[in-house]
Parts: structure tokens; C-alpha cells; sequence
């Protein structure tokens, strides 16, 4: 009995080594991962002694780097370089944007929207071109942006709806030019006249249908 006794108090205290010894290795791991967190954040910042700004040609170096807010010798991180690309490409100047760090040097590199050479509107007959061109944004001389000319032929399908021709689609289409010009069309479907044959009503019990 006393054999069995001593054999399962050897057993716990081996146990218990064991144990202490796995929570120790579990500190130390837990602990070395703590050391090297300082190392990788500072991996993640950058510090540039340039900045260059290539692809532009109607827009200058300097406005980029405004929308980009980052100077030289300024520690930033990976973080600050994507809401730097985000600002660039919110601009609604740009149809692309790279932002790539080389070392020291931090490179932008832009592909702008075209200008907008001339603004026609094809397959329209019930409304003439005055009157749609009162309803846009994009004009001529100006960068063509797409989120405005998607307003745009929304505008000009609404125009449609109110007369009635409920049915009508507006397609843009961009025409590319010489020197990053662009010509805007404007593609339109009127459709017919929608008519109202009749109008019924439910539910109602005080008034007539004629009252109504």
C-alpha cells in the first residue's frame, strides 16, 4: 500500500514539473512575441528624402503631392501611404494611381482622366440637345469624370420619365482623341409614350371610386 502511495506521489510531482515547465515556455514565447512587435511596426514606417510624381500632364506635381500630404523627411506608415493613394485617387482626376516606396525615394505614378473635347447626344428627337445639355455636369474643356457623366445620363433618363416616356435609356460613351482629349456621347433610347388606361382603387368603403 505504502509502494502504491509513493508511486502516485512521484507520478503528481512529475506532473507538476511538466506543468510548471509548459506555462515557462508558454511565458517565454509570449514574451519574445512582445520584443519583436516594436521591430515589426518599425518595418511598416518610411522616411523619404524624395518624393517624384510621374504620368501627370495637365495637372502639377505640386497639386498631387498636396492631395497626397506627405513631405520629405516625414516618418510615415503603410497605413498613411494608402490613405495617401486614396486621397489621389478621391480627387476624380485620375483614372490610375501607383504608389510605390524605392528605398528613400517614394514614386507616384498617375494616368489622368482625359479632357473632354465635345459633348454630343445621339438617338434624341423629343428633346433637343439645348435642353439636354442644361442638365449636365460635365462640360466641355473640363477632365471627364465618370461618377459625373453616370449623373449625368441618370439626369437626362429622368428628363424622359417626366414626359412620360418611362422607358428611355441613356448610354455614355467615351471616345478617345489625340493629347488626352475625349469626346462624351451620350447614347439615347426615348421609347414610347407610357399611358395610363385606367385607375382603380381598393379598400375604400366611404368614397366611390368616381369620388376618388
Amino acid at each position: 500500500m505504502t509502494n502504491h502511495l509513493g508511486a502516485a506521489v512521484q507520478v503528481r510531482a512529475e506532473e507538476d514539473t511538466w506543468l510548471r515547465q509548459a506555462v515557462m515556455a508558454i511565458f517565454v514565447l509570449i514574451t519574445a512575441l512582445l520584443l519583436a512587435l516594436p521591430s515589426v511596426a518599425g518595418a511598416q514606417e518610411y522616411k523619404f528624402d524624395s518624393v517624384k510624381v510621374e504620368g501627370n500632364q495637365r495637372i502639377e506635381s505640386a497639386a498631387i503631392l498636396n492631395y497626397a500630404g506627405i513631405e520629405k523627411g516625414q516618418v510615415v506608415t503603410a497605413g498613411q501611404l494608402n490613405g495617401a493613394y486614396q486621397r489621389i485617387l478621391d480627387s476624380g482626376l485620375f483614372e490610375t494611381v501607383e504608389i510605390s516606396p524605392r528605398g528613400n525615394r517614394l514614386e507616384i505614378k498617375v494616368v489622368e482622366y482625359p479632357t473632354i473635347n465635345r459633348i454630343n447626344f445621339e438617338g434624341n428627337a423629343r428633346l433637343k440637345d439645348d435642353a439636354l445639355s442644361t442638365l449636365l455636369e460635365s462640360q466641355p474643356r473640363r477632365v471627364l469624370n465618370p461618377t459625373m457623366v453616370e449623373r449625368d445620363a441618370a439626369r437626362i433618363a429622368e428628363a424622359y420619365s417626366q414626359s412620360g416616356r418611362l422607358a428611355a435609356r441613356v448610354t455614355p460613351r467615351v471616345i478617345r482623341r489625340s493629347d488626352n482629349r475625349a469626346d462624351l456621347v451620350f447614347e439615347i433610347f426615348e421609347g414610347g409614350i407610357t399611358e395610363v388606361e385606367r385607375i382603380s382603387f381598393v379598400g375604400n368603403q366611404h368614397y366611390s371610386d368616381r369620388r376618388l
